[in-house]
């Protein structure tokens, strides 16, 4: 099948495609794979700077995607270059959860996780993950054993 891309879609695709071109070759790729950080703090900051995070969420949850197709063109041109940073678990499914668990609002001002985490992932300032299932429940989403606690420099 053929897919054709509009004019803001091919925007986005050549910007994507520069970043990545000019800062994200196999070199970098392979010295934050090694690390044991598991991803690159700074590119993540990059990409939320870039407003990678933002056209991968709708304006209603905060973000200015026209359509889920800005998120899968940037994770096609990531996954191209093999970028380790975890944009699909690290931003694009938690956020989507927050502001599916908010009714579909990010920063409205509502007092609700979503208000207060969606702003700092979409800064680059936060990676969240989506906590769904435990080791031995094969897909039954009632917890048992997982429980958030927080941790010593705030987080969870």
């Amino acid at each position: 099948m053929r897919v054709t891309l509009n004019e803001d879609e091919t925007q986005l695709v050549a910007s994507v495609e520069r970043l990545l071109d000019g800062e994200y070759g196999f070199d970098r790729h392979r010295r934050t794979a090694e690390t044991g950080g598991g991803f690159d703090h700074g590119f993540w900051r990059v990409m939320a700077d870039q407003g990678w995070m933002a056209a991968c969420l709708p304006e209603s949850a905060g973000g200015y995607g026209q359509s889920p197709n800005d998120a899968l063109l940037i994770l096609e041109r990531c996954g191209a270059a093999l970028v380790v940073e975890p944009l699909l678990s690290g931003f694009v499914v938690p956020a989507m959860a927050l502001a599916a668990a908010s009714g579909g609002r990010g920063g409205d001002g509502d007092a609700g996780p979503a208000a207060i985490w969606l702003p700092r992932m979409l800064a680059g300032d936060a990676v969240a993950a989506l906590a769904w299932t435990e080791p031995g429940r094969r897909y039954d989403p009632r917890p048992r054993q997982v429980t958030a606690r927080r941790g010593t420099n705030g987080g969870w």
